[in-house]
Protein backbone atom coordinates (compact mmCIF):
# COMPACT_ATOMS: atom_id res chain seq x y z
CA UNK A 1 0.00 0.00 0.00
CA UNK A 2 2.84 2.66 0.88
CA UNK A 3 4.48 1.58 -2.66
CA UNK A 4 1.38 2.62 -4.26
CA UNK A 5 0.95 6.04 -2.56
CA UNK A 6 4.64 6.90 -3.17
CA UNK A 7 4.12 6.15 -6.84
CA UNK A 8 1.18 8.09 -6.97
CA UNK A 9 2.57 11.09 -5.09
CA UNK A 10 5.77 10.57 -7.68
CA UNK A 11 3.32 10.38 -10.33
CA UNK A 12 1.41 13.62 -9.04
CA UNK A 13 4.93 15.47 -8.48
CA UNK A 14 5.80 15.11 -12.12
CA UNK A 15 2.41 15.99 -13.91
CA UNK A 16 2.35 19.53 -11.44
CA UNK A 17 5.87 19.48 -12.74
CA UNK A 18 5.39 19.21 -16.51
CA UNK A 19 2.11 21.64 -16.45
CA UNK A 20 4.13 24.06 -14.65
CA UNK A 21 7.10 23.13 -17.15
CA UNK A 22 4.34 23.63 -20.32
CA UNK A 23 3.85 27.05 -18.91
CA UNK A 24 6.36 28.94 -19.07
CA UNK A 25 7.57 29.92 -22.50
CA UNK A 26 7.39 33.03 -24.39
CA UNK A 27 5.50 35.87 -22.81
CA UNK A 28 2.22 36.37 -24.84
CA UNK A 29 2.26 40.52 -25.31
CA UNK A 30 5.98 40.19 -26.89
CA UNK A 31 5.89 39.56 -30.92
CA UNK A 32 6.53 36.61 -32.70
CA UNK A 33 9.90 36.69 -33.79
CA UNK A 34 10.39 35.69 -37.83
CA UNK A 35 14.76 35.30 -38.61
CA UNK A 36 16.35 37.80 -40.22
CA UNK A 37 19.58 37.78 -42.39
CA UNK A 38 21.13 39.46 -45.07
CA UNK A 39 24.70 40.95 -46.82
CA UNK A 40 26.56 44.77 -46.80
CA UNK A 41 28.12 45.61 -49.37
CA UNK A 42 30.21 48.80 -49.66
CA UNK A 43 31.11 49.32 -53.69
CA UNK A 44 30.41 45.86 -54.35
CA UNK A 45 32.51 44.48 -51.76
CA UNK A 46 31.83 42.83 -48.63
CA UNK A 47 31.46 45.07 -45.38
CA UNK A 48 33.28 43.44 -42.60
CA UNK A 49 32.72 44.26 -38.64
CA UNK A 50 29.96 46.38 -39.02
CA UNK A 51 27.21 47.08 -36.42
CA UNK A 52 23.65 46.23 -38.07
CA UNK A 53 20.78 47.56 -35.90
CA UNK A 54 17.11 47.80 -37.08
CA UNK A 55 14.98 50.45 -34.77
CA UNK A 56 11.32 49.75 -35.53
CA UNK A 57 9.19 52.56 -36.54
CA UNK A 58 5.59 53.35 -36.52
CA UNK A 59 3.31 50.76 -35.41
CA UNK A 60 6.02 48.11 -35.28
CA UNK A 61 6.09 45.96 -32.29
CA UNK A 62 9.56 44.77 -30.29
CA UNK A 63 12.20 46.38 -29.83
CA UNK A 64 15.60 46.85 -32.15
CA UNK A 65 17.42 43.92 -32.96
CA UNK A 66 21.35 43.89 -33.92
CA UNK A 67 23.93 41.48 -35.54
CA UNK A 68 27.57 41.67 -36.96
CA UNK A 69 28.78 41.52 -40.00
CA UNK A 70 31.20 38.91 -40.73
CA UNK A 71 34.26 38.35 -43.15
CA UNK A 72 31.73 38.14 -46.01
CA UNK A 73 29.35 40.65 -45.01
CA UNK A 74 26.82 38.62 -44.05
CA UNK A 75 24.80 39.15 -40.59
CA UNK A 76 22.27 37.79 -38.81
CA UNK A 77 19.78 39.97 -36.66
CA UNK A 78 19.12 39.02 -32.69
CA UNK A 79 16.88 40.55 -30.29
CA UNK A 80 17.34 42.35 -27.34
CA UNK A 81 16.43 39.29 -25.36
CA UNK A 82 19.07 37.88 -27.47
CA UNK A 83 16.71 35.65 -29.19
CA UNK A 84 17.42 35.06 -32.58
CA UNK A 85 15.43 37.24 -34.88
CA UNK A 86 12.83 40.45 -34.99
CA UNK A 87 9.32 41.56 -35.15
CA UNK A 88 7.50 41.52 -38.18
CA UNK A 89 7.55 45.38 -39.07
CA UNK A 90 8.73 48.48 -40.44
CA UNK A 91 12.38 49.37 -39.36
CA UNK A 92 15.11 52.46 -39.86
CA UNK A 93 18.42 50.83 -40.03
CA UNK A 94 21.73 51.93 -39.08
CA UNK A 95 24.84 50.18 -40.33
CA UNK A 96 28.18 51.51 -38.36
CA UNK A 97 31.99 49.86 -37.43
CA UNK A 98 32.40 48.97 -34.35
CA UNK A 99 36.00 47.76 -33.76
CA UNK A 100 36.56 44.43 -32.26
CA UNK A 101 33.70 41.95 -31.29
CA UNK A 102 33.13 38.79 -32.71
CA UNK A 103 29.97 38.06 -35.00
CA UNK A 104 28.86 35.40 -32.25
CA UNK A 105 29.69 36.84 -28.98
CA UNK A 106 27.50 38.58 -26.50
CA UNK A 107 24.10 39.15 -28.56
CA UNK A 108 23.00 42.13 -26.38
CA UNK A 109 26.10 43.98 -27.26
CA UNK A 110 24.87 43.96 -30.40
CA UNK A 111 21.51 45.48 -30.26
CA UNK A 112 22.07 47.94 -27.51
CA UNK A 113 25.64 48.98 -27.56
CA UNK A 114 27.21 50.96 -24.82
CA UNK A 115 29.96 53.52 -24.56
CA UNK A 116 31.71 51.72 -27.90
CA UNK A 117 34.53 53.53 -29.26
CA UNK A 118 33.47 54.09 -32.83
CA UNK A 119 36.30 53.21 -35.02
CA UNK A 120 37.66 55.22 -38.26
CA UNK A 121 35.55 54.12 -41.25
CA UNK A 122 34.96 54.69 -44.85
CA UNK A 123 31.48 54.88 -44.30
CA UNK A 124 29.60 58.01 -44.58
CA UNK A 125 28.41 58.84 -40.71
CA UNK A 126 24.32 59.45 -41.52
CA UNK A 127 24.92 55.96 -41.72
CA UNK A 128 24.97 55.30 -38.25
CA UNK A 129 22.90 57.94 -37.17
CA UNK A 130 19.32 56.61 -36.20
CA UNK A 131 18.22 60.11 -37.01
CA UNK A 132 19.69 60.67 -40.55
CA UNK A 133 20.02 57.34 -41.94
CA UNK A 134 18.55 56.87 -45.13
CA UNK A 135 18.66 52.75 -44.75
CA UNK A 136 14.34 51.59 -44.25
CA UNK A 137 14.15 47.47 -44.06
CA UNK A 138 10.24 46.34 -44.03
CA UNK A 139 10.47 42.65 -42.32
CA UNK A 140 7.59 40.47 -43.81
CA UNK A 141 6.09 37.57 -42.34
CA UNK A 142 8.65 34.50 -42.10
CA UNK A 143 11.29 36.87 -42.07
CA UNK A 144 13.93 36.82 -45.15
CA UNK A 145 17.06 38.11 -46.54
CA UNK A 146 17.76 41.71 -46.46
CA UNK A 147 20.61 42.96 -48.15
CA UNK A 148 22.33 46.92 -48.18
CA UNK A 149 24.82 47.93 -50.92
CA UNK A 150 26.35 50.63 -49.92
Amino acid sequence: MKARLERWAFYGCLIVFAMVFASCGRDPRLPELVPVSGTVTLGGRPLSGALVRFLPVGETRGSAAGGRTDAEGKYRLYSNRAEEGTAVGEYRVTIEMVPGGDPAADRTELVIPSDIPRAPQGLPPLYGSPAKTPLKATVPEGGGVIDFAL
